[in-house]
């Protein structure tokens, strides 16, 4: 299986996403304890859920997301989305994706599948992109994209 392209995060953009979301939970323990009653019982719960996403950023972002002529597939070994089953990428400033990252429409409905900082699955969609580097994710995509035009261009002349 030939790796066609790679997705990775560096140590210091993952230590900024995980510091942010510790920031804001810490933040949220901080402001529980200057609201009484059931408000602050809520600011302190989401603000330890904050701390935990912040630990759990940390760990998934050390993986990868790989493109092989087969597909898409995580650092474990994970089929993302098969490149049959791609129909398009959508890497538009504006579209719903990651930030830094790219959209792939599906042709048939998946499991959700959800690894923070690196990608997401829900439905026919599938958003790669977060703590990896825009320009990374942006060659990914382009990449992705002519295997698609390549793949129809095959398609049509059978």
């Amino acid at each position: 299986m030939a790796e066609l392209a790679r997705l990775d995060a560096g140590s210091a953009r993952r230590g900024v996403a995980a510091g942010l979301v510790a920031g804001a939970g810490g933040a949220l323990m901080i402001a529980a304890n200057d609201v009484a009653g059931g408000a602050g019982l809520v600011l302190a719960v989401l603000g330890g859920v904050g701390v935990v996403m912040a630990a759990v950023l940390w760990r998934a972002s050390a993986g990868h997301v790989v493109l092989t002529e087969q597909g898409l597939f995580d650092h474990a070994g994970t089929c993302l989305a098969k490149l049959a089953e791609i129909d398009a990428v959508t890497a538009a400033p504006f579209a719903f994706k990651p930030s830094n990252g790219f959209t792939l429409m599906l042709n048939t409905p998946q499991t959700r599948l959800w690894v923070p900082g690196l990608y997401w699955r829900y439905g026919r969609r599938l958003g790669i992109g977060g703590v990896p580097a825009g320009q990374a994710a942006r060659a990914m995509a382009e990449r992705i994209a002519a295997l698609i035009a390549q793949r129809q261009v095959l398609d049509q002349t059978t």
